[in-house]
């Protein structure tokens, strides 16, 4: 990207909240974690995180003030997939801003979704943990390892399965398209795991100058709990900010 259309704006990147995986337990009732989520439409673990959903609503209506901007409340656009642990997280942190008295933010609009903000679709393994696949489909759990950037996993009944090359094009497309048509505004991207780090590359390529290989090297590193923030400015970026309590 040659130009920056969002010179001087701050752009928040939120991961979703936990996931609950109601119909995933073992043989003993318990509940089983790791599950290959991708984009199966799970909800969220609701009523526990409001602290957390209170603290990103005061770090980013914070950073926004920080903005010296002349408008009595600043501004910021919402994005983000259109997954329902998605949607369900906006409308937690929604509800964060609004309990903020006086409010600080001019408006919230709804979400604006885009299904090129999804997260990697992971094929016939949807539904499964990393374990039950080595166990089960060996060979091509050994070979997605050896290149997991380039390398798709087997296509479910649909025939779709994708790699995170493919889901870092679809994203970064997204997000350009994004940053020219919204370049007046603040924007927070409510997303998954995956579009983040694919996210964290695109920004190291076009600020930092990093090539690809670099980029996504970068960002695979990065540690994303569920609700991480990242906080990105363009106009004094040198890496992503991580504000957590």
């Amino acid at each position: 990207m040659k130009t920056n259309p969002a010179a001087g704006k701050k752009i928040f990147l939120l991961r979703h909240d936990q996931v609950v995986f109601p119909d995933h337990h073992d043989s003993a009732g318990q509940p089983i974690g790791g599950v290959i989520l991708g984009q199966l439409d799970y909800p969220i673990a609701n009523g526990h995180n409001q602290p957390r959903y209170d603290a990103i609503a005061t770090i980013v209506t914070r950073h926004l003030m920080a903005q010296g901007t002349t408008d009595d409340r600043p501004t910021i656009f919402f994005a983000g997939s259109d997954l329902l642990r998605v949607r369900q997280t906006f409308n937690n942190l929604q509800a964060a801003l609004a309990r903020r008295k006086p409010p600080l933010l001019a408006s919230l609009n709804p979400l604006a979704t885009d299904k090129n903000f999804r997260e990697q679709h992971f094929g016939a393994w949807h539904g499964m943990t990393y374990a039950m696949v080595e166990a089960n489909h060996k060979a091509a759990y050994d070979l997605f390892w050896q290149d997991f950037i380039n390398q798709a996993p087997p296509p479910d009944k649909d025939n779709q399965g994708e790699s995170f090359i493919t889901l870092y094009h679809r994203a970064t497309a997204a997000m350009e398209k994004l940053l020219a048509t919204r370049s007046d505004k603040n924007i927070m991207l409510v997303v998954h795991d995956g579009v983040i780090r694919a996210l964290l590359a695109f920004f190291y390529q076009t600020i930092e100058g990093h090539n690809l290989d670099k980029a996504l090297t970068t960002s695979m590193a990065c540690k994303l709990p569920y609700l991480a923030l990242l906080k990105i400015d363009y106009e004094i970026f040198t890496k992503p900010v991580i504000d957590f309590l």
